[in-house]
């Protein structure tokens, strides 16, 4: 048996998800300022993530888990529910984000993690 694999080819998924990386970035760009600064309290955020998870208990988070966060919910609006492309706009975000937003979505991240603290 051969089982030569070309690796010059690209996988044929490849290009939808570029497709959807694309689509989303742009949709995320058309919506900058719903993302940056974050529009929700420490405390909803943290309602959220604990009704997100009613079993286990709400894990510390950081700012990239945030903006993550942030960044879900706007795929959900078109429709994209991959975990890659969502954390790969992420991290194209995140590159692009002033030190400023950055901070916030710090300072963000340290206020809900105060809250998980309180109520464990």
């Amino acid at each position: 048996m051969n089982f030569h694999i070309n690796i010059q080819a690209s996988p044929p998924n490849r290009l939808a998800f570029e497709t959807k990386v694309s689509n989303l970035m742009q949709h995320s760009l058309a919506n900058y300022n719903l993302l940056f600064p974050p529009r929700l309290s420490a405390r909803r955020i943290y309602e959220n993530l604990k009704n997100n998870r009613p079993k286990t208990r709400v894990r510390m988070t950081t700012r990239r888990h945030l903006l993550r966060y942030f960044v879900s919910m706007h795929a959900q609006t078109i429709l994209i529910t991959d975990g890659s492309v969502i954390s790969r706009v992420t991290d194209m975000l995140m590159e692009m984000a002033t030190r400023q937003e950055i901070l916030q979505y710090h300072v963000l991240a340290n206020q809900v993690n105060s809250i998980i603290r309180r109520n464990r």
